[in-house]
C-alpha cells in the first residue's frame, strides 16, 4: 500500500514538474521575437488603418475579421454553410484552427471528454471553424485589438484562407454537419495539431506572417497575450 501510495505521488510530483516546465517554458519563448527584420520589413508601418481582433479564452484564441475585409477575400465558398452572411447585423467572422476531436465536440468546457483531450494533447487532425458575429465589446477583457495595414490584413486572410485543406478540386472541404453552435461552420484544417502546436500557435503564425511582433511560441493563451503585451503590438484591456 505504502508503495503505492508513493508511486503516485511520484506520478503526481512529476507531472507538476512537467506542466510547471510546459507554462514557465511558454513564458520565456513569448519574450523571444519570433519576427525577422526582413519579415518586419516588408509591411508599411505607417498606413494601419484597419483594426481586427483575437479573441481569447482559458485554452483557445480565434482571429475576429470585419465581415467587410472578409468579403473582399476569396472566402466565397463560405455560401454553402448556414451562416448568416447576408444578415445585416453581420459585424464580423471569427476564424480559428484546432483539433477536430476537441474542437468539433467541446462546445463548452463542461463538454470536454478524456478520449478528445487525450487525442488533442497527442496529436489530431486539425479542422478550422468560422463563427458569425454582430457586435463586439472591443473593451471586453478577451478583446485584444491590433492596427494593422491593409497590406498586413492580406498577409493575415491569406494564412487563414491557406488553413483550409482543399480537395482534388481545389476547394475547401465543407465539415457538414459538424457545429457547437447555431452559427458556426467546420471545414477540414491543414496540418495537425498537439501540444507543441496548438489553436494558440497557430495565431501565433498568422501574426508572425502579418508583421506582427510576437515570440517564437506562445502555445497557450495566457503566454500570448503576454507576449504582445511585452513587445507592445497591442494594448490589452
Amino acid at each position: 500500500m505504502r508503495k503505492a501510495i508513493k508511486g503516485l505521488g511520484l506520478l503526481v510530483a512529476f507531472l507538476i514538474l512537467v506542466v510547471g516546465g510546459y507554462i514557465g517554458t511558454s513564458f520565456l519563448t513569448a519574450r523571444m521575437s519570433g519576427l525577422s527584420e526582413r519579415d518586419a520589413g516588408v509591411f508599411d508601418a505607417n498606413s494601419k488603418t484597419e483594426t481586427v481582433y483575437v479573441i481569447t479564452g482559458t485554452l483557445h484564441a480565434d482571429f475576429l475579421i470585419p465581415n467587410e475585409l472578409v468579403a473582399q477575400s476569396k472566402f466565397g465558398f463560405l455560401s454553402e454553410t448556414k451562416l448568416p452572411l447576408n444578415h445585416p447585423n453581420l459585424k464580423y467572422l471569427a476564424f480559428g484552427w484546432g483539433s477536430k476531436a476537441f474542437y468539433t465536440t467541446a462546445g463548452s468546457y463542461s463538454d470536454i471528454t478524456v478520449s478528445a483531450a487525450f487525442k488533442a494533447i497527442t496529436g489530431d487532425q486539425s479542422v478550422m471553424r468560422v463563427v458569425a458575429f454582430g457586435d463586439i465589446d472591443p473593451l471586453a477583457p478577451d478583446v485584444i485589438a491590433l492596427k494593422l495595414s491593409r497590406q498586413q490584413v492580406d498577409a493575415l486572410l491569406d494564412h487563414l484562407y491557406t488553413s483550409f485543406k482543399l480537395n482534388a478540386d481545389g476547394a475547401p472541404q465543407f465539415l457538414r454537419g459538424a457545429s457547437i453552435g447555431s452559427n458556426d461552420a467546420f471545414y477540414q484544417g491543414v496540418g495537425g495539431f498537439n501540444i507543441f502546436y496548438p489553436c494558440n500557435q497557430w495565431v501565433n503564425q498568422g501574426l508572425r506572417k502579418a508583421g506582427v511582433e510576437v515570440g517564437r511560441w506562445t502555445p497557450t493563451t495566457q503566454s500570448l497575450r503576454h507576449s504582445l503585451s511585452y513587445f507592445g503590438s497591442a494594448s490589452l484591456n
